[in-house]
């Protein structure tokens, strides 16, 4: 796998117009030593998993999230049957 991570150097060097994300851990960097790795050319990234919150509000329905975060479930439930299938259709893609 260190052997990617050089290999990926072409990227920076001779073919900028791409833009490239690699994920993955660094246990392969670590488990062999003696290989090169890119100084200066890798920019790390900590990532984690959306809450529903957050993926509702990043899924452009910050109208539904604010209606959501008000707990107001009477006025939730008596809403059209529109209202409940767009709901219903982030809960899948988040499900999935």
């Amino acid at each position: 796998m260190p052997l990617a991570i050089t290999a990926l150097k072409y990227f920076c060097e001779e073919a900028r117009q791409y833009h490239i994300i690699v994920a993955g851990s660094l246990l392969g960097v670590s488990l062999h030593e003696g290989i090169g790795f890119p100084v200066g050319k890798v920019e790390r990234l900590k990532m984690y998993p959306m809450t529903f919150s957050e993926f509702i509000g990043a899924s452009g329905k910050v109208h539904l999230l604010e209606l959501l975060e008000s707990h107001r479930w009477e006025e939730i439930s008596s809403l059209s049957v529109t209202f409940t299938v767009k709901v219903r259709t982030l809960v899948t893609l988040v499900m999935r």
